[in-house]
């Protein structure tokens, strides 16, 4: 990571009871020693969430014994209920290599642009979905690296709303940042698949004003820039994020980045998006073995989590998979656009591979869906007349209407199946004027018990989520090791990053032990301590 990505480590610090932020500052400056900066995550005059910048800290991932550990030190100090650094993570789980090379060779598939422009449209059967609605009415928020002036873009942008919270102000253009592993224009391949302008003919060829469609081309792009980049970013923007999407009359909000750090305020503002009818869409991961965050919020009913599929349907095969996945669609060979630099070719499009594009294309869905609804007030509403959330009731209806491919067997690491937008319509909605009874709805998940602070608890996230990929390990996280589990939930899932890393690397006949791959900071002293009579978390972190 490029030395001006490298932030000042934030802790995020979470209280029982609602604080000012005067309040909190004055108790920092009495308990701490050296220069910090505090602020509230949703309001300054008395909130549970903080974010703690230890100025002149860099968050740098061979410091992380001491970041957790300092982190933990902190909780005490100032008798915060959790604390919880914010790392540097990736979409792409891209902690196991050394190279952006390393990253294309072990991370990503070759290129194949002998498939029509509109291919998968024939897969997940968007022109069926058309003849109810186009997303006319939808507002689909972005929160990614920004936008471009890509002809692909022209016509889908609100008019006003857009944020930018890396440099500032309303512009969400992409600044094009370079060097390694940044990946400029994520934001313009996304929004692209959502909601590029166009139609399909009957060779699945696009009929333009472009070279190709989005999912749902009458839906509108509110865009917030919320990071340079989804190979490496840093979560704090993302609660803001949101909010700001909430504020702005968003009915869908997409976000295909994610990575090993669980924030606490992402949690409790993906439940302000879904009281309010809005449908968030993620992206699983690219190369973790474990569903990512925020999409591993999906467990409990905050978002859809979508995994990635090969054009034969199987799965890709560096897609993060789990029990938080609700349905897959194809994430190889899928035309977007594509902007890598500002002075790039201004109509240029290319095949693309990663969840990034499933997800996309599930959030199309979404926008086509909630625009025949009538929007996210109107999906509120229905939801609760139900019993239960428009996020959910959204989730029930992919789970109902998913084709689940027979080679597929019994798993269930992928969700319910391939989204079919056709049988999300063949029955209307039942939720517009006139429509036709809904699929059975089925009720609400049962989420973990909330705190206080209107989230599920790291410890009770970090047990759900470890259990998926080992239930033995639910033994051993005793009431002892509650403080540890930010620490466990990013060492765990950088372990399985790598050792997936070794294994594709393996299979290539690529050096699975040389300088593909960085060397990895060794747990905090107290956590190996903690470890030495828990066998199966010691494996799980590779130890």
């Amino acid at each position: 990571m490029s030395e001006l990505l490298i932030p000042d480590l934030v802790i995020e610090l979470v209280f029982t009871e609602p604080r000012s932020e005067a309040d909190l500052r004055q108790e920092v400056e009495t308990r701490l020693t050296g220069t910090y900066r505090i602020e509230a995550v949703f309001d300054p005059t008395g909130d549970y969430h903080f974010f703690l910048t230890l100025v002149g800290t860099p968050t740098r991932d061979s410091l992380a014994d001491q970041i957790f550990e300092r982190a933990r030190q902190i909780r005490r100090e100032l008798r915060a209920a959790e604390a919880n650094p914010l790392m540097i993570d990736s979409l792409y789980g891209a902690a196991a290599v050394a190279s952006d090379g390393a990253l294309a060779n072990l991370c990503e598939t070759p290129e194949d642009p002998g498939r029509p422009h509109g291919w998968v449209h024939a897969v997940i059967e968007t022109q069926q979905g058309w003849q109810s609605n186009r997303g006319q009415g939808a507002r689909v928020a972005i929160i990614d690296t920004g936008v471009s002036s890509h002809q692909e873009l022209q016509g889908i942008l609100a008019a006003d709303g857009h944020l930018n919270l890396v440099e500032g102000g309303t512009d969400p253009g992409d600044r094009f940042t370079a060097g390694g592993m940044v990946n400029p224009g994520h934001g313009t391949v996304v929004a692209s698949v959502v909601a590029s302008r166009g139609g399909l003919d009957g060779g699945m060829g696009t009929t333009g004003p472009g070279k190709i469609t989005g999912v749902a081309p009458d839906a509108e792009i509110l865009a917030i820039r919320a990071f340079v980049s989804v190979v490496n970013i840093w979560q704090k923007t993302i609660p803001g994020a949101i909010v700001h999407a909430i504020n702005q009359g968003a009915d869908v909000i997409v976000m295909c980045m994610g990575g090993p750090t669980p924030v606490s305020a992402t949690q409790r503002a993906l439940k302000m998006a879904r009281d309010r009818g809005i449908l968030t869409i993620c992206a699983a991961g690219n190369c973790w073995p474990l569903v990512v965050f925020p999409a591993s919020y999906a467990e409990y009913g905050l978002a859809t989590a979508v995994a990635a599929l090969q054009p034969d349907l199987m799965p890709w095969r560096h897609s993060a998979r789990g029990k938080a996945v609700v349905v897959s669609a194809p994430g190889e060979q899928v035309w977007a656009a594509t902007m890598p630099r500002a002075d790039g070719p201004p109509d240029a499009v290319k095949v693309s591979q990663g969840t990034t594009l499933a997800t996309s294309l599930v959030a199309g869905a979404a926008a086509l869906w909630s625009g025949a609804i009538g929007g996210a007030d109107k999906v509120r509403q229905a939801a609760a007349a139900r019993g239960t959330t428009g996020q959910e009731l959204f989730n029930q209806v992919l789970r109902q209407t998913a084709f689940r491919p027979p080679a597929w067997g019994g798993r269930s690491d992928l969700g319910a199946g391939v989204l079919r937008i056709s049988r999300m319509f063949r029955q209307t909605t039942g939720l517009a004027p006139g429509g036709e009874a809904l699929f059975a709805v089925e009720p609400p998940v049962t989420a973990a018990p909330l705190a206080a602070w209107d989230a599920v608890p790291a410890v009770q996230v970090a047990a759900d989520t470890l259990a998926s990929a080992d239930a033995r390990t639910l033994a051993e996280l005793d009431s002892q090791m509650e403080e540890f589990a930010p620490e466990l939930l990013w060492r765990a899932f950088r372990a399985g990053s790598r050792a997936k890393a070794k294994s594709i690397a393996s299979s290539l006949g690529l050096d699975s032990q040389g300088d593909l791959f960085k060397p990895e900071a060794p747990p905090s002293a107290a956590l190996s301590e903690r470890l030495e009579t828990r066998p199966f978390l010691r494996d799980m972190l590779g130890m």
